[in-house]
């Protein structure tokens, strides 16, 4: 019991360092980030940049480990993981959305799996990696199941491991093609488990490439106008300032919300929600962003 109790206490401290770890991060890929928007490289370009610094800085910590405290932990820590304060100060950083854009809508525009997703990926990853006869933990793979299921273990996923792997991992393409299949079901499962889009109201497509060709600021209201909560919108301002009321400044019809940029009889345009994602510089110029 003693032992026991010593490993909790050692987990919690653990658990408390990766989450202020995790919570400082968003200052310095802030700092980061004006030094790469100083570089003058295209939006693509600087908002994989601060990606790859997020996950240098944060996920590589939150990653450390994965395969032994993703089996114990509960769901309020789970929570606090994903709480805006931790995994969202980044990716709001990297695509320049306001706070109230769901997090959802953050990790799709990333293509970033959420963080209990991914941690789950990682223990899957590694007992499957425990079945190459080479491995040190190999002997683990053919222990029985314990007699009471006090803690989670990795044997837990067998279920998803073990079909993949038959009687053990002697070639190394087999090992690699079984990390692709357990990468890919991740991602799927991910997307199955997000909320529809805002704006959409269902999934959304993949972004244009043109996007590259637009400038930083330029793609950053897209990303906002696509989540909802744009600093163009009376709908947005009118959450966050008193005094402003959520009717169209055009038209005087309320609500002012995305849908109403495209539908209004003034604007006169062919465009839709959709093109937000499928003709992003044709709605910049349609909304004259440049002029923003």
């Amino acid at each position: 019991m003693v032992t026991v109790g010593i490993c909790f206490c050692i987990f919690n401290a653990y658990f408390l360092c990766l989450l202020c770890h995790v919570s400082s991060e968003g200052g310095v890929v802030g700092a980061s980030t004006q030094l790469v928007l100083d570089t003058g490289l295209c939006s693509a370009t600087i908002c994989l940049t601060i990606i790859l610094t997020y996950q240098a800085i944060g996920r590589s910590v939150i990653n450390y480990a994965a395969p032994l405290w993703a089996l114990v932990i509960n769901e309020s820590s789970w929570k606090c993981l994903h709480s805006p304060d931790y995994e969202n100060e980044a990716l709001r950083i990297a695509t320049g959305c306001h706070k109230m854009a769901h997090l959802d809508h953050l990790q799709q525009e990333t293509k970033t799996l959420p963080i209990k997703s991914h941690s789950e990926l990682l223990a899957k990853q590694y007992w499957l990696s425990c079945y190459q006869s080479h491995h040190l933990s190999h002997h683990l793979t053919s222990q029985p199941a314990p007699a009471r299921n006090m803690k989670g273990t990795l044997s837990k996923f067998d279920r998803d491991v073990v079909p993949l792997c038959d009687d053990g991992i002697s070639e190394v393409e087999q090992y690699r093609s079984a990390l692709h299949n357990h990468h890919s079901e991740a991602v799927v499962d991910a997307q199955l488990n997000f909320v529809p889009n805002r704006v959409l109201g269902t999934t959304p497509p993949e972004l244009s490439s043109f996007e590259c060709y637009l400038s930083r600021s330029v793609c950053t209201t897209l990303v906002q106008l696509s989540s909802g909560h744009c600093r163009l919108l009376n709908s947005y301002k009118a959450c966050i300032t008193a005094g402003i009321t959520d009717v169209s400044p055009d038209c005087g019809v309320a609500p002012h919300s995305v849908e109403h940029l495209f539908q209004y009889p003034a604007c006169l345009t062919q465009l839709t929600t959709q093109d937000l994602w499928d003709n992003p510089d044709a709605v910049a110029d349609f909304l004259k962003l440049d002029d923003n």
